[in-house]
């Protein structure tokens, strides 16, 4: 006789099969226990002469009948189902991470340098003019709208000019005014509110070589909020530095991104 007892209130006290039925009742069922036929799916109770009556369950009430198998079959539990074709081969469930910019959770952030060589003029400058116009630095952020800090900055200078120069950085783009080589810097009124922060070379330090020269500075850490991936810088000289070619200076930025 497959019987099992579970000794839980108000569920059923004993797990069998409609055969062990014998003479309308159940060996070993007391009055008061509850039965649950394994092979009906039906539940009955002990009456006080031991025979059995139909009997539901209290609403919220579980069946304790062991390990339960899930066959093969378009039956459904609640809202999940599994259809495989081919068990094992074809239409596997698995959870593959693949590359891309959606991630699970947090995650820990990138660097990068960006190079920019803007179209300088090959001559000379006069102080507090704008040089090389207006800089994009695509892809500066991961993501659209994602913080990033420019922690460095290296220029290269390829005609040894060692130039004082301010670099004025913008979250967005300053698109209302005229940032043109050469002309005087005059920023826009309503591009100033999307300034950021001033990185100048005063705060570094140009180091020479034979007939070239760069420019280092670390540990800036300008926080910027971008409004997409991509960040402005315009530069003006303080000095009077000429150059023999338009793409005698290079500006890489460095940036830690969330």
């Amino acid at each position: 006789m497959a019987i099992s007892y579970t000794g839980r209130l108000n569920i059923p006290n004993i797990v069998a099969t409609t055969s062990d039925i014998s003479g309308g009742k159940i060996d070993g069922a007391q009055p008061g226990m509850i039965i649950y036929f394994t092979d009906t799916k039906t539940t009955s109770i002990v009456n006080s002469d031991q025979t059995l009556s139909d009997y539901v369950l209290p609403f919220g009430a579980s069946v304790d009948i062991g390990d339960v198998t899930l066959l093969e079959s378009t039956a459904k539990i609640g809202q999940v189902a599994i259809d495989q074709t081919t068990p094992g081969t074809t239409n596997k469930v698995s959870t593959v991470l693949l590359a891309g910019e959606a991630h699970a959770g947090e995650v820990s952030g990138s660097t990068a340098v960006i190079s920019v060589t803007p179209a300088i003029t090959a001559g000379a400058y006069v102080a507090n003019d704008c040089i090389g116009g207006k800089q994009e630095i695509a892809l500066a952020a991961r993501i659209s709208g994602a913080p990033i800090t420019l922690q460095s900055l290296v220029i290269t200078d390829l005609a040894i000019q060692n130039a004082a120069i301010n670099i004025f950085v913008f979250a967005g783009n300053p698109a209302t005014g005229t940032y043109t080589d050469g002309d005087e810097l005059d920023l826009d009124d309503t591009d100033f509110a999307q300034l950021v922060g001033i990185v100048k070379t005063g705060d570094g330090e140009w180091t020479s070589a034979k007939d070239n020269s760069i420019f280092q500075l670390t540990n800036i850490g300008l926080v910027i909020d971008p409004l997409t991936t991509s960040i402005y810088a315009i530069a003006k000289v303080t000095g009077t530095p000429t150059y023999a070619s338009v793409a005698d200076l290079t500006f890489k930025y460095g940036f830690f991104r969330d």
